[in-house]
């Protein structure tokens, strides 16, 4: 009888398999006979050499291959939404506002379930922005302290001094008459009380004026408040001009000459202006084409402004219009895709949209309860709206959008009944991502483009962005590993 032993090895563990040669008999006998044996090996006919005990047969590296993940290329060059960090709750009617180190302070909003109940935020968060150029990056974190009182439907600003101030509110007991300074260097919140404290309530609206002042104005009443940052250790507010109207969820915006445009807050065809020299309200003489609560209110680079949009008595409102300050008067500009009204609306000072409003959210008539998916840009140049090929990943109304530092990216975050603690990103700077598969070679890989207008991102596995206005193309990419070995994938890129 000849034996032979082979040893197969790879990394994690060795199998020794012995090779009986030969013939093989066997006999077996029961009960008394018992006992058994094998048969021997014939003496005649060649036998085998046994090969060497250390004999390794190394298994073989499957090749190096890499492969899309993906079935059509597709950049989207009037932006593209991505997911990005979750918060840390649920948030409908939150307030946000973008700090001077650029990260987002996040506050308050509301949180409704059948099995939860429902529950108003004094919760603050901050998140803070991820690389630029990679998608789902970002993080969130609690702020060092909550506000005094839980809120929603309140009004942020943020100071010349990089602090920040929050006014009004509401919450199921009613409207909330008070104000808050928060300290961005140490996370604090302080409570202006007293003789300092604001005379108004409840879904507000403020602007910084050009001095560092700020304009309260509005909480369903003919109020108005000046607040003074630099009066007392917190600021003070003092009461200042009446509108002529009552307004609640207005829209106010600071114009060049240091005016403030006010419109909407449920007041038909009236729009009003505020001069901080006089500290008076004077109703625009050129009424609005329609009622328009709950538009957008945007001043472009031009110093116009555009209201788009609004609730027109129960329809959403299919149209927008400029306003010239040096007139004082409104006039019409191109179409949305479709009425929204309770929206939002910023405009963004960079990259290839740079000059360009993005509006995001809101309700369409129509369409779903909890909000609209739809995206649009407005170009000034053109005074057209486009609407953009990607949407949002989740309903959107009755949210916060944040311009990023950058200036071509937006943050989305909160909302009406679903993914209200999902945020996004509608970024103008990325137009794609598309990601492989690699397999076979020896780690690690190496990723670069060869042909074509792109970038690779090994933040989320292989991954390659395409930029903005890249344009129909052709796009290889090629992953090289640790012995230098390569393999290529090309694919063809559709712009939208």
């Amino acid at each position: 009888m000849e034996i032979e032993k082979m040893k197969l090895t790879n990394s994690t563990w060795t199998l020794t398999i012995m090779v009986l040669l030969g013939f093989m008999a066997t006999s077996c006998k029961s009960g008394s006979e018992g006992g058994g044996g094998v048969a021997p090996a014939p003496t005649s006919g060649p036998v085998p050499a046994p090969a060497p005990a250390d004999e390794e047969l190394e298994a073989e590296v499957p090749a190096l291959s890499i492969t899309p993940d993906f079935e059509q290329a597709t950049a989207f060059n009037n932006g593209l939404v991505f997911a990005t960090a979750s918060m840390a709750m649920n948030r409908q009617s939150p307030a946000a506002v973008l700090l001077d180190d650029g990260k987002v302070l996040v506050t308050g909003g509301k949180f409704s379930s059948a099995l939860f109940g429902t529950h108003y935020y004094a919760h603050s968060e901050i998140y803070s922005p991820g690389n630029e150029n990679e998608f789902e990056s970002g993080s969130f974190r609690a702020a060092a302290h909550p506000m005094n009182s839980a809120r929603m439907n309140h009004s942020m600003v943020k100071l010349n001094n990089g602090d920040v101030l929050v006014v009004g509110g509401t919450t199921g007991h009613g409207q909330i008459g008070s104000a808050e300074y928060f300290d961005s260097v140490n996370e604090t919140w302080t409570s202006i009380e007293g003789e300092c404290a604001t005379t108004l309530s409840g879904a507000l609206t403020v602007t910084l004026l050009q001095d560092g002042r700020v304009l309260a104005l509005g909480g369903h009443s003919k109020n108005a408040d000046i607040y003074d940052p630099n009066d007392g250790a917190f600021g003070c507010f003092a009461p200042t001009g009446e509108l002529s109207i009552s307004r609640g969820y207005a829209n106010a915006v600071l114009l060049d000459d240091g005016r403030v445009l006010v419109v909407g807050g449920y007041s038909g065809l009236v729009a009003e202006i505020y001069d901080p020299t006089t500290e008076m309200f004077s109703n625009v003489a050129d009424p609005l084409d329609t009622s328009r609560h709950g538009s957008t209110v945007t001043k472009v680079l031009t110093g116009k402004v555009l209201i788009s949009g609004g609730d027109s008595v129960g329809n959403y409102t299919q149209s927008a219009l400029l306003f010239d300050p040096s007139t004082d008067t409104f006039s019409a500009t191109g179409s949305p895709a479709f009425g929204r009204a309770y929206a939002n609306a910023q405009l963004l000072t960079a990259g290839p949209q740079a000059g360009n409003v993005v509006l995001v959210g809101g309700f369409e008539n129509g369409g779903s309860s909890d909000g609209t998916k739809r995206i649009e840009v407005y170009n000034p140049t053109t005074e057209s709206f486009i609407e953009t090929a990607t949407q949002s990943k989740y309903y959107r109304a009755y949210f916060a959008m944040v311009v990023l530092a950058d200036g071509a990216r937006v943050l989305n975050l909160g909302g009406y009944r679903t993914g209200v603690n999902m945020t996004e990103i509608f970024s103008t700077k990325i137009a794609g991502s598309n990601y492989f598969h690699i397999e076979g070679g020896t780690a690690p890989y190496t990723l670069s483009v060869t042909q074509g207008d792109a970038r690779v991102s090994a933040a989320n596995g292989a991954q390659v962005m395409l930029d903005s206005e890249v344009g129909s193309q052709s796009i290889t990419v090629q992953v090289t590993d640790a012995d230098g070995t390569v393999a290529n994938s090309e694919f063809e890129v559709v712009a939208e």
